[in-house]
């Protein structure tokens, strides 16, 4: 689907993730996962659930829940694929955005996320892979509209 910003949705590697009150109808918040190649700081290479900014209500129990829902789909593939070496990437602006610390998210992470590490990175490299179809607007590491590597720092679960 592609919302009022022309995001291509058909991408095989985005997701997109959206909560909702039972209050009101419709979404409340939403947000883009991307499914990306990842460079940890030692040279080590892995696949990565990068999460882009929250949109709508932004608060730590919207990201809380968000991350929580990656994860689960992330210890379903690990399940299936016990090799595959993929990880969960929270960028230090995604935090922010959504109205928490880094230390805090991680206390947090720590508390609500099991069996997986939580630890903060300096400079991780994603590579942004070439949208098929549509347009590249990625608002982590710069260059919001182009595809290719960035350093970001943040938290990463293992």
């Amino acid at each position: 689907m592609n919302n009022d910003t022309n995001l291509t949705f058909g991408d095989m590697n985005k997701f997109y993730l959206y909560s909702r009150s039972d209050v009101r109808a419709g979404s409340i918040s939403d947000e883009i996962a991307f499914f990306e190649p990842i460079t940890l700081p030692d040279g080590s290479r892995e696949t990565g659930f990068v999460l882009d900014q929250v949109y709508g209500t932004k608060t730590p129990a919207i990201l809380l829940n968000q991350i929580e829902a990656v994860h689960k789909k992330c210890m379903k593939i690990k399940k299936r694929f016990p090799s595959a070496k993929i990880s969960i990437f929270i960028p230090a602006s995604t935090a922010q955005m959504g109205g928490i610390s880094i230390e805090l998210l991680m206390e947090k992470l720590k508390e609500k996320i099991k069996g997986m590490s939580v630890e903060e990175v300096e400079n991780l490299e994603v590579d942004v892979v070439e949208s098929a179809s549509g347009d590249h607007y990625v608002e982590f590491g710069g260059n919001s509209r182009i595809h290719g590597k960035r350093s970001v720092s943040g938290v990463l679960i293992k």
